[in-house]
C-alpha cells in the first residue's frame, strides 16, 4: 500500500489564487476584444455614456451594453459614476483601447487571442491524433 503524500494547503490555496487571476484575465481579454471589435471603447473615448446611450451610439443591445460596461468597470478598464449612471474611458486608457494606429494600441492583441480561440477544437484534435491544423486556421 502506497503512503499518502502530504499536501501543503497554503501552496494549494496560493495556486488556486493564481488560477483564479488567470481565468479572470482571460474573461477580461474576451470582453475587451468585444469592445474593440464593436468600437465600444472608441464610442466611450468621445464622451461618457450610460448603457442606454452607448447602445444607441454603437447600435448594440442595451442589456448587453450594460453587462459589458459593468464587466469593464469591474476590471478597471472603465470608471463608473453611480450618480449619473455613466461610464467613462479614462484618458490614460484611450491610447491603449481606442486609438487604433497609435503606438500604444492593444486591439490587435485582443483580436489575435480570439483568432486562436477559433481554432481551439482543431488544436485539440491535432494534439490527440497527431498532425497539425491548416495554416488558414
Amino acid at each position: 500500500m502506497a503512503a499518502q503524500q502530504s499536501i501543503d494547503e497554503a501552496l494549494v490555496e496560493a495556486f488556486l489564487g493564481k488560477a483564479l487571476v488567470d481565468t479572470a484575465s482571460a474573461v477580461v481579454m474576451v470582453m475587451a476584444s468585444i469592445g474593440d471589435r464593436l468600437g465600444l471603447f472608441k464610442h466611450l473615448a468621445s464622451s461618457p455614456a450610460t448603457s442606454e446611450e452607448l447602445a444607441r451610439r454603437a447600435h448594440v443591445d442595451e442589456r448587453y451594453a450594460r453587462e459589458w460596461l459593468s464587466e469593464m468597470a469591474s476590471a478597471g478598464y472603465l470608471e463608473y459614476d453611480p450618480e449619473s449612471r455613466s461610464f467613462t474611458l479614462p484618458p490614460e486608457h484611450a491610447p491603449v483601447l481606442a486609438q487604433e494606429g497609435g503606438p500604444f494600441f492593444f486591439g490587435g492583441a485582443y483580436q489575435l487571442l480570439m483568432a486562436q480561440i477559433g481554432s481551439y477544437n482543431q488544436l485539440l484534435q491535432a494534439i490527440q491524433q497527431g498532425g497539425g491544423s491548416p495554416m488558414e486556421a
